[in-house]
């Protein structure tokens, strides 16, 4: 009877440990995917910062462009006057 039960401990034991390891290779082939995806983070991370950074180029071209577009409207005005 102990041995029967010591028997099943052993068994079940060795099932743990076989999951275990299962688990253990399962952790090693998604860190090994992690680290084939890090190159392609960065390049997205760095692409991303690109993208911010022409975004804020077009948002202050554009501010330009208005403040240009007034300042023609000044001087248009400025040249009627001197005209008239």
């Amino acid at each position: 009877d102990d041995q029967a039960s010591q028997e099943t401990d052993l068994k079940l034991a060795q099932e743990r440990v076989k999951g275990l390891e299962a688990n253990h290779l399962e952790v090693e082939e998604a860190e090994a995917h992690m680290e084939a995806l890090q190159p392609q983070v960065e390049q997205q991370t760095e692409w991303e910062a690109a993208l911010k950074s022409a975004l804020e180029q077009v948002r202050l071209l554009d501010m330009t462009e208005t403040q240009l577009s007034e300042r023609q409207g000044q001087l248009s005005d400025l040249s009627g006057r001197l005209e008239s």
